[in-house]
């Protein structure tokens, strides 16, 4: 959908063709399938990208997923446009999520468009503060008074054995 509405964009597809999308794609020209990339040129690519897609299927698997992608793609400040996962809802402020095929080539259409320096630097501050350590601090605080040591029980069945 995305290739047809944009012919003169160059769409990128990195990665696995698991779905056996090239076949179904070959005669879309702004389509390039560049295969499995080493993480380490991912980078060069994504500088490259005016915006970020992640097209998932909406399964059971992946409404449980939490695409690591995004903090990628936020990091470098990328417009970023994907399919309505719940894990990306509190991040609406900086993202568009779409519930339609329709919607998300307006949001790619928005995407393209955008000359916001400042919603770029707002989704690079925000992908800057996604650490594990913002993380755990941010369970600390929700488990409450940590001083207060839980009850624990501890069992250990034995057999003539009690000393």
């Amino acid at each position: 959908t995305i290739a047809t509405a944009f012919p003169d964009v160059e769409i990128r597809l990195i990665g696995s063709d698991t779905v056996n999308a090239q076949s179904q794609l070959k005669d879309l020209r702004n389509v390039r399938f560049l295969g499995e990339i080493p993480y380490r040129r991912l980078p060069e690519q994504l500088a490259a990208f005016s915006v970020c897609i992640i097209p998932f299927r909406i399964t059971e698997l992946t409404l449980a997923t939490n695409p690591v992608k995004v903090y990628e793609y936020l990091s470098a400040g990328k417009p970023v446009v994907a399919v309505d996962l719940p894990e990306l809802r509190s991040m609406d402020h900086l993202i568009s999520r779409c519930l339609s095929a329709q919607d998300f080539v307006e949001a790619v259409q928005g995407a393209l468009e955008e000359v916001d320096p400042q919603r770029q630097q707002a989704r690079m501050q925000f992908a800057a503060e996604q650490t594990w350590e913002q993380r755990a601090t941010k369970l600390i605080l929700a488990l409450g008074d940590s001083s207060i040591e839980p009850l624990v029980s501890v069992v250990i069945v034995t057999c003539n054995n009690l000393s």
